[in-house]
């Protein structure tokens, strides 16, 4: 599908059916949410019109997948002023249903308009009228034997009945007409029109307008200058045309929303592919009140730009929401743009991430804000979540999120041809009919998708540590690994969950009498908890593979040990879509070798299906296993049966059945240890681990990217001249990847965390080491719902004991935005390696394993959450400038500053954010990271005042900045005049020189010529040249006429004298 055409789906079939930086910042600022939430449940839910209601909060309306009766659902959402769900329901039947509009009603009720094919004939029009709880009042249908319903949009009347506009193949003169009904109160059908030629013409949009009348925006391709045109009927209030015009040219127009204008006039939205840059641009129109074109221009950048949605504010500007893929963040992102009452830009930011990211709509607030609603599938509970976020009146939000940046669309004027319709309303006999659904409640999650970073160590007096952590659907996070210093025996498993800015929830250990630990934990489909590990307590021999089954809060559902006489151990557990678990470790019980790789399925209540073990002679063993697309299985480990050299990584493709498909080891002549591995995209695989065949050091992290069937694309090392090795890999947004792991090579003592961000290719973007006076090493990430990471893994520099489980919340650039001073940035450089890939001949083995259901001792731990970063002032802000933006007109001062660069760029000291003081007196706060200016446009014209810009570290607030000084000036006045100081002299038979007295601020001056001195002026006189100099020859001259000159001075501003 192309991206034309999924902003037509988006925009015309809605009912078949995502930190900030900014171009530049205006006063009178305010605040965005502190986060960014979605909404949804497991499959693909999406939220369109957000509407202000009269409690401060919002209403919303879209469809969900995930919950109620059919395939699809229409979905209405309740939130209050801070995004947090106050109420949610489903209606609908057992087919197709979905919302497209929502509008709170005088009553404090809602009116939905929607589409179904649940009831009536095929696809019909469905209005819900619900009271301020989500109960049905009434409800109908409406509609004929074709499709009715997509984009409607309905409006409350001054008669409190209601105006509706979609369209319709059920009647009309072509494929499909526009059709606007009448409603009253009830729903009962006053009137009902339908406006369209031959060909297919659609409304998207239909606002009230002051005479009582209606304004209908849309498309046609039945008449106009291309192939599909906008077009805009203005309607008296019986549905007559007071006038109708299309704006287009020769390819394709589509309005998306239109409205009128505080000055009576109006102003479309919409987009076009006759104008702008390549593909298609966004479009914006302003008409008089006639529907006379007075501007129109296009913004766009190098791809295809969507209008979705536009609406006036209350500074006389406009927000335009859409989507985009131009900006490089995804394959298909969000926008927000703002403009001012004569389309200049005033700010613009993309939002969105690695895949499709949209909006829908923005929305201005009752505090002078902007909401804006989309669809987010980067993130979240399901496919595509609903996607909600607030802004600040100049785009910005209180949060760190990464996933915005600056707007790239460029503004250009258009011209489109303006032609006058003249269709005749026609008028359909559709039916409307009662249907009778009951709302039902839905229990979507709320995930909030930005948080402060964070670094904390949880932990006893002895030694404790982290070796898996993960986001959990409440926005927190699980954590599990070990612990010494506290449980029944030596160390016991430990599992702690953290809420979103990693404050303890819960805490427990799980153990006997020996050594217990978890390896790897997830969050299961049904909210519970899912880990995989070792114990020596429990079990039939030294060691047993221990699978353990725990509830939301920690509690044992149920438990397994899997062994044999010897040493056996679990490494990772993945939940199959069916949800079936697969485990994958080591064992040294069962199988050929020393130790084989250990494959075991399980059902969702722990009974074993089948189990397998793979390898040849000597020591193999398992880190990674996942289902894959095909039913069958991958797994990844190292092996010293097979291979190159002593230790080689082993990739394992298995069948539905546990049958090998193919096998092949990776290496060199030396030892390299596989400790990570993932499915990509694009069904191949990244894997990482050690190597000592290949690099710089002694080990060096090694990264593979392999294709479906094992082949190399490419292979790299990371390192210095001492040990990195990798211990976890992810592939994130924009197809990069996130590798953690340990550096020796890096370190600030001896063993540094090392995280490094990679290109799609294994080019290094961001590399950091986090550490102190002794050893750090980090066991496990995972990119988080805003685009930062989760890190877990252990230190012995911080924390309350002899050794401390250690986790971050980084920022999208793997920074800590409070004042921490552990980071650095380190300087590898990658290494092409040339590994040597063979193909090995394991079969697997059925081992006769035991398995126990033991009485497992669970304690709540009493750990201590140390915050490892303290507070420290950072350095300051350098370079405060202040300057007229535009001396010639009213356009505000502009505030520049730039941060010093350890503020923000490496994490060593922390800015989070500023404010703009004037005089003394902060004019805008909290303004966001990465913001590096401001533009005052609320000062009094021509003052001069002192500007300042205030750092908020979060330890303390400090003007930085020496007052620079500007004012706004605005010059009005004319250049003084000449008088009649001109002079002329002769140069040739017919040329004449003129020469005046230089006026001081003139810049230019205009030179006026006629034969006719009784000719108005300036229309009845010839503009010859605007010289900057006071004199200029003129050579167009003929013999026996006479002429007239006037001189006029012309200042930089284009004030003229009057003379």
């Amino acid at each position: 599908m192309t991206l034309k055409n999924i902003g037509k789906f988006i925009i015309l079939g809605m009912a078949l059916c995502i930190f900030l930086g900014f171009g530049s910042l205006h006063a009178n600022a305010q605040g965005g949410w502190s986060t960014s939430h979605l909404y949804g449940g497991a499959a693909t839910d999406r939220i369109y019109s957000p509407q202000n209601t009269s409690d401060g909060g919002y209403i919303m309306a879209g469809y969900t997948s995930s919950f109620g009766q059919g395939g699809n659902d229409v979905w209405v959402v309740k939130i209050d002023a801070n995004g947090a769900l106050l109420w949610q329901k489903t209606y609908g039947g057992a087919g197709a249903d979905a919302a497209s509009f929502i509008q709170q009603t005088v009553d404090g009720g809602y009116i939905v308009a929607a589409q179904t094919s649940s009831f009536g004939i095929s696809s019909d029009l469905w209005i819900l009228k619900l009271d301020a709880t989500g109960v049905v009042t009434w409800q109908k249908n409406y509609g004929g034997t074709g499709t009715e319903g997509a984009s409607t949009m309905i409006r409350q009347t001054p008669d409190n009945g209601y105006i509706v506009s979609t369209y319709t193949t059920s009647s009309g003169a072509g494929s499909y007409d526009i059709w606007v009904l009448k409603l009253d109160s009830t729903g009962t059908i006053t009137w009902q029109k339908t406006y369209g030629g031959t060909s297919s013409d659609y409304a998207y949009s239909i606002q009230l307008t002051s005479d009582g009348g209606y304004l209908v925006a849309g498309a046609t391709n039945s008449y106009g200058a291309g192939s599909s045109d906008c077009w805009i009927l203005k309607l008296d209030n019986t549905g007559a045309l007071t006038w109708q015009k299309t704006f287009g040219g020769v390819n394709d127009e589509e309005a998306t929303e239109a409205q009128q204008t505080s000055d009576g006039g109006y102003i479309v939205g919409a987009y076009t592919n006759s104008f702008g840059t390549s593909g298609f641009n966004l479009q914006v129109i302003k008409l008089d009140s006639t529907g006379t074109v007075t501007w129109e221009n296009t913004y766009g950048a190098a791809g295809n730009d969507f209008t979705n949605s536009l609406q006036q504010t209350s500074d006389g500007g406009f927000v335009i929401a859409g989507i985009t893929d131009s900006s490089g963040l995804g394959a298909v992102e969000g926008y927000v743009l703002k403009i001012d009452s004569a389309g200049a830009i005033v700010w613009q930011n993309t939002y969105g991430a690695s895949t499709h990211d949209y909006i829908y709509t923005a929305r201005e607030t009752n505090d002078n804000g902007i909401i804006v609603t989309g669809s987010y599938s980067s993130q979240g509970a399901g496919s595509a979540d609903a996607w909600i976020f607030k802004l600040g009146s100049n785009g910005e939000m209180n949060s760190p999120c990464t996933f915005s940046i600056n707007g790239i669309f460029a503004i250009a004027a258009s011209a489109v041809t303006v032609n006058d319709t003249t269709i005749t309303p026609g008028i359909p006999v559709l039916a409307e009919a009662v249907t009778t659904v009951v709302g039902t409640d839905s229990n979507a999650i709320d995930t909030p998708m930005c948080s402060v970073p964070w670094a904390h160590a949880y932990g006893g007096t002895n030694y404790d540590f982290a070796n898996s952590i993960q986001p959990t659907s409440d926005g927190g996070f699980i954590m599990a690994g070990a612990t010494l210093s506290f449980g029944s025996g030596l160390y016991d498993a430990w599992v702690a969950k953290l809420d979103a800015e990693g404050h303890i929830v819960w805490q427990k250990t799980y153990g006997g009498s020996e050594n217990d630990e978890v390896r790897y934990i997830q969050q299961c489909s049904d909210g519970n908890y899912i880990f995989t590990g070792k114990t020596a307590s429990y079990g039939a021999g030294g060691v047993d593979l221990w699978l353990v089954k725990i509830d939301a809060n920690g509690s044992i559902l149920w438990d397994n040990t899997h062994g044999g006489t010897n040493w056996d151990a679990g490494i990772y557990v993945h939940e199959n879509t069916d949800g079936t678990f697969l485990v994958t470790g080591a064992t040294m019980s069962f199988g050929a070798g020393l130790e084989d790789v250990w494959l075991i399925k399980v059902d969702a209540t722990g009974a074993l299906l089948w189990e397998y073990t793979y390898g040849g002679s000597a020591t193999d063993g398992a880190f990674y296993v996942k289902d894959t697309s095909d039913g069958g299985y991958i797994i990844g480990g190292s092996t010293n049966s097979f291979g190159a050299g002593l230790v080689d990584f082993w990739i394992l493709k298995l069948d539905s059945t546990g049958a090998v498909t193919w096998q092949n080891a990776y290496g060199g002549a030396n030892m390299e240890l596989m400790q990570a591995m993932q499915q990509t995209t694009d069904s191949g695989f990244i894997v990482a681990g050690s190597t000592q065949s290949f690099g710089n050091g002694g080990n060096d992290m090694w990264i593979l990217k392999l294709t479906s069937a094992g082949a190399i694309t490419w292979q790299k090392t990371y390192g210095g001249s001492y040990d990195d090795s990798a211990n976890s890999i992810q592939q994130v947004a924009l197809g990069r990847y996130i590798v953690a792991g340990r550096t020796a090579a890096f370190a600030s003592y001896i063993d540094d965390m090392w995280i490094l961000r990679l290109s799609s290719t294994g080019d290094i973007i961001w590399q950091k080491t986090y550490g102190g006076a002794g050893d750090e090493e980090a066991q496990f990430i995972r990119q988080t719902p805003d685009i930062g990471y989760i890190v877990a893994g252990v230190t012995d520099t911080f924390g309350a004991g002899a050794q401390d489980a250690m986790v971050m919340k980084l920022d999208g650039y793997g920074d800590i935005l409070s004042s921490c001073e552990f980071i650095a940035d380190t300087n590898a450089t990658p290494v092409d390696s040339t590994a040597t890939v063979t193909a090995t001949t394991v079969a697997p083995v059925v081992p006769t394993s035991i398995i126990q259901h033991p009485v497992i001792t669970v304690t709540d731990s009493t750990a201590t959450e140390t915050n490892i970063c303290t507070c420290a002032n950072p350095s300051g802000v350098t370079n405060n400038t202040a300057a007229d933006v535009n001396e010639c007109e009213d356009t505000g001062v502009q505030i520049t500053w730039q941060a010093d660069p350890g503020d923000w760029g490496d994490g060593g000291i922390g800015l989070r954010n500023y404010d703009i003081l004037r005089n003394g007196i902060a004019i805008l706060t909290n303004i966001v990271y990465g913001t590096t200016f401001f533009i005052d446009t609320t000062g009094t014209n021509d003052v001069t005042y002192t500007y300042a810009v205030r750092y908020n570290s979060g330890c303390s607030s400090n003007t930085v900045t020496v007052g620079a000084q500007a004012a706004d000036i605005v010059d009005l006045t004319p250049p003084a005049n000449i008088d009649n100081t001109l002079l002329l002299s002769k140069s040739g038979t017919t040329d004449v020189v003129l020469d005046w007295i230089d006026i001081a601020d003139a810049a230019s001056y205009n030179v006026y010529k006629t034969e006719d001195p009784t000719s108005p002026f300036p229309t009845g006189w010839t503009l010859l040249a605007q010289p900057t100099a006071s004199t200029y020859p003129d050579p167009v001259l003929s013999t026996l006429n006479n002429y007239y000159y006037k001189i006029l001075a012309v200042d930089s501003c284009g004030n003229t004298s009057s003379n």
